[in-house]
């Protein structure tokens, strides 16, 4: 693959950053593929072009973080998962990337604006289903386990996919950063009906980023979790190491990855309740 070539996993441990603009480069040419290729259904295709150019890199990474897995229980006796956090980083400026160039897209090419086309309506309807649950400041019990029992499907799901089929987990991180992005672009329109272009742009997109960082941080980084843990579990497989001791000791150090992620998401949820 032309990514892996570009940046292979240890250098885009060396060097997340690259991984953030070739991201945003992947999304916006992913965007006008799909676009071309299927308008009415740009929404879903664009998710499916970047999680197909992406997966043979995080595969490569979730191999490269299964030896070192491996390493650890046996010469080093590490404690799990400590030093992986290299991975993570990789996979939040993968999901900014994502998001960044989605409102870019969307602000600065007329014909892809959200509000006068159909480029990714099923995010928009996403936005708007959300919306329409907003509490007040108090938690509300009954939109708290909404919320609560939504994002654990999707954590549960990350977690199934990565774990059956490597990196597919990143189909639904992906899915979720076009939204943020949809959601900040909606936000940088309704400025421009009163600021300029620039303004809009940079004050849309900090504010929407910040109003949902409470919440969000903890749900995206548990997602990550859940397909971190989940593509562990995978490439052990794949290598087959799943009736080995060293298997059985990744497959609960995953299990408890998840759990953390678990949490994580619990307390997501309460904070968002109270929006």
């Amino acid at each position: 693959m032309v990514l892996e070539m570009l940046v292979g996993p240890k250098k885009a441990e060396r060097h997340p950053l690259e991984i953030f603009l070739i991201s945003m480069l992947y999304t916006i040419i992913s965007i006008f593929i799909a676009r071309a290729l299927f308008p009415s259904e740009t929404s879903i295709l664009t998710i499916a072009f970047i999680t197909i150019m992406f997966i043979p890199l995080f595969q490569s990474m979730f191999i490269l973080e299964e030896e070192r897995e491996e390493k650890d229980i046996i010469y080093e006796h590490k404690i799990p998962f400590q030093e992986h956090s290299k991975l993570l980083m990789v996979f939040t400026w993968f999901f900014l990337g994502i998001v960044v160039a989605t409102t870019v897209v969307y602000t600065f090419f007329p014909n892809f604006n959200i509000l006068s086309t159909d480029v990714f309506s099923l995010q928009v309807k996403t936005i708007q289903a959300i919306h329409g649950h907003v509490t007040g400041n108090y938690i509300n019990p009954s939109t708290f386990m909404r919320i609560f029992t939504n994002n654990t499907k999707i954590l549960l799901l990350i977690f199934l996919l990565s774990s059956l089929s490597g990196a597919a987990g990143l189909f639904i991180i992906a899915w979720n950063a076009s939204i943020i992005g949809v959601f900040s672009s909606l936000a940088i329109a309704e400025l421009e009906k009163t600021h300029g272009l620039v303004y809009s742009y940079i004050v849309g997109l900090t504010t929407s980023l910040l109003s949902i960082s409470l919440h969000g941080i903890p749900e995206i980084a548990a997602y990550f979790l859940g397909a971190f843990a989940g593509g562990i579990i995978s490439v052990g497989i794949i290598r087959e190491k799943h009736k080995t001791k060293e298997m059985t000791q990744i497959v609960g150090d995953s299990i408890e990855v998840l759990l953390i992620a678990e949490v994580l998401i619990f307390f997501a949820a309460m904070i968002e309740s109270l929006y």
